[in-house]
């Protein structure tokens, strides 16, 4: 059965106002439209600068940028691992990156529905049904080629499954792990896809495509290939520059973009902004054209104070929130987690963590306490190890945050402190993303995790966060190790969170990984080439592994047959209720807070509807799923000020990843 294809998008009516007009022939002229993609001999590595082609206009360089501040840019645009779930992460991924399918505008469910008609030329169903199909058949565009001219091919399809499938820290494994056999033929156009039974949650795969003959040639690691400016893009822009010492991404038009409608703007800068002070007088002054930051109690009715801004709020799919690790010895035990958890004020933490009094955490969930005990981790030990005491011998408990998110890190430090006032013994433990999926949580080195996650909401997400993972992920030794679960502390320089002057001093004694064993206790991992039991942990991040879940989650794709769209939609959602019931008795999750956002628009900036209030809004990233559409009104040029001083470009990161501009 063929998908019916959607009729190709028309180039935007012109306003009728002849400056709008100008603006929009002037910025049309100048994209390329290439022709089917050519074959590149060598491949393009990261560190080559892509070359201006545009020629100059006659639109004043101020109207040729959109200006959109931010609270922070973070350091990697990997959109594939858990620590990078950022909003800037987000949007640079859904601009620069091509998708099998892609989420209509203005959907309130954010599926992905819609072919992405710029990069398939068709898909069928080849078996199975459209609503649940066995097996899939992808037909590329001749003409969809990277920035760097390669064409996008089967290739790319492939490499992206086989890094979900193999690696440690990555988002939707559930899904990836129901291809049973991925082909390419056709010189790289056709791929077909078999998998292991049917499937209602297809249309979600092969989002955000990586360039397979960059990363996969020179074998970068996936876990920091994308930090800096990425290798190559497919979307409607390029990412121009990374510059995290001034906190701020630069994307250009995309010249050989070959979709219908190429971008009205020339380049979109996503810049950090200290504070909503100065970011307000950024958009009075005209420096900024749109405003995202965090709700901070009054941060809406003071941007609405401003004459000219238009206002709005949002809410992020992802939650901020705690996870207990099952594998780690003392977080096997309900008891003890149910001890933990109890001990969390999250209302407290919420309205600590946003700065708004009225701030509570999104809902737990969390079943009452029926004073059963058992391990739900991989183990099946009863065993409850004492938990720790302030003032005690044993080891505090470790509450581990990626040290590239400043939010998840406050919040590690926020829940010790809480802990600490309970009595109970804890640290933080901050370090990168790498260490803590791909060591210290499946050695059971770390007790909790705190990291953006999104609530499951289908088949393929409930199985990646849920499930039990069998897949022989890759387990790494961190860039520093801990000191052993079982060690008493001697002295605050064992502390985990490394410091300017602890972390070159840092005791390496005990740096093996320690896993939970058949009994309960801590013994040596596997090195490498033995047959380690533990694996690299994704967004799993607790290490649940239940069959009474698991039997859940894959009795259902077996009861989609014969059901209409709707039916399986009552389907999933009765199966996500039912698991989220399992999962709440097991006590390991504890939601901190919401990422709700505020939203100001200047004067300037024209984008896909008059009012603010009617631009379609995406979950990842709210407005500026429409940003290939914006551009800047010329009559209001006038009003910008770049040289105030209360606007000066704000430094927030000490790294840099530079590119000239």
């Amino acid at each position: 059965m063929v998908e019916n294809s959607r009729p190709r998008r028309l180039p935007a009516v012109m306003a009728a106002l002849s400056a709008a007009g100008l603006v929009g022939a002037v910025l049309v002229g100048c994209q390329a439209r290439p022709s089917d993609a050519p074959t590149i001999a060598a491949p393009q590595t990261a560190s080559t600068t892509q070359e201006e082609t545009e020629e100059p206009g006659t639109v004043p360089d101020e109207l040729r940028t959109v200006t959109v501040g931010l609270d922070s840019i973070p350091g990697d645009l990997n959109p594939h691992l858990i620590g990078s779930r950022s909003l800037a992460t987000s949007v640079v991924a859904q601009l620069t990156l091509p998708s099998a399918f892609t989420v209509p505008a203005g959907s309130a469910s954010g599926a992905r529905t819609e072919r992405n008609t710029d990069l398939l030329e068709s898909v069928k169903v080849t078996e199975g049904t459209e609503v649940a199909p066995t097996k899939v058949r992808y037909v590329l565009r001749p003409d969809a080629q990277w920035s760097d001219g390669t064409p996008v091919t089967g290739a790319d399809f492939d490499y992206l499954h086989q890094q979900i499938t193999g690696r440690s820290g990555v988002v939707d494994p559930g899904g990836y792990a129901m291809i049973d056999k991925l082909s390419v033929s056709a010189g790289g156009r056709t791929v077909d896809v078999t998998f292991t039974g049917p499937d209602p949650d297809w249309r979600e795969l092969f989002a955000d495509l990586l360039p397979s003959h960059i990363y996969r040639t020179e074998d970068r690691s996936f876990d920091s290939m994308m930090s800096g400016v990425p290798a190559a893009s497919g979307g409607i822009f390029r990412v121009r520059g990374v510059d995290t010492a001034r906190g701020e991404i630069r994307l250009d038009r995309n010249q050989r973009y070959w979709g219908e409608t190429p971008a009205r703007t020339d380049s979109i800068v996503l810049s950090a902004v200290p504070d909503s002070r100065t970011a307000t007088q950024m958009l009075r002054t005209g420096q900024l054209q749109m405003l995202l930051t965090g709700e901070q109690g009054v941060t809406t009715e003071s941007l609405a104070a401003v004459p000219g801004l238009r206002v709005r709020e949002m809410t992020r799919r992802p939650d901020l929130v705690m996870t207990l690790n099952t594998t780690a010895p003392r977080m096997a035990s309900l008891t003890n987690r149910t001890r933990v958890t109890d001990a969390l004020d999250a209302d407290a933490l919420a309205r600590i963590l946003t700065q708004d009094p009225s701030a509570t955490a999104p809902g737990t969930g969390v079943a009452a306490d029926d004073g059963e005990t058992g391990s739900t981790g991989r183990d099946g030990s009863p065993a409850t190890p004492a938990l720790p005491t302030v003032g005690g011998e044993l080891t505090p408990l470790r509450i581990g945050a990626d040290s590239r998110d400043a939010t998840a890190v406050e919040a590690a430090r926020r829940v010790v402190d809480q802990l600490t006032a309970a009595g109970v013994a804890a640290e933080p433990v901050i370090r990168p993303s790498a260490d803590l999926y791909g060591s210290f949580l499946p050695a059971g080195e770390v007790d909790a995790v705190i990291a953006w996650q999104e609530t499951p909401e289908t088949l393929s997400e409930l199985r990646s966060r849920y499930g039990c993972d069998t897949t022989d992920r890759s387990v790494s030794r961190p860039s520093t190790g801990l000191p052993s679960v079982t060690a008493v502390p001697t002295s605050e320089s064992q502390s985990t969170e490394p410091t300017e002057t602890t972390a070159a001093t840092e005791s390496t004694e005990s740096t093996e990984a320690l896993e939970p064993t058949e009994s309960g206790e801590p013994t040596e991992s596997a090195t490498e080439g033995e047959d380690a039991a533990t694996t690299g942990r994704t967004v799993n991040t607790s290490g649940l592994c239940s069959a009474e879940i698991d039997g859940i989650i894959d009795a259902a794709p077996l009861s989609v047959e014969g059901l209409s769209e709707d039916g399986v939609s009552s389907l999933v959602d009765a199966t996500v209720e039912r698991v989220s019931d399992a999962v709440a008795e097991q006590r390991i999750d504890v939601p901190l807070t919401g990422d709700r956002r505020v939203i100001a628009a200047g004067r300037d900036l024209v984008g896909p509807e008059p009012r603010l209030a009617d631009w379609p809004l995406d979950r990842d990233t709210g407005p500026l799923a429409s940003a290939a559409t914006w551009r800047r009104a010329e009559e209001t040029s006038a009003s910008s000020s770049p040289t105030s001083p209360t606007a000066a470009a704000p430094t927030t990161s000490t790294t840099t990843d530079e590119e000239d501009d």
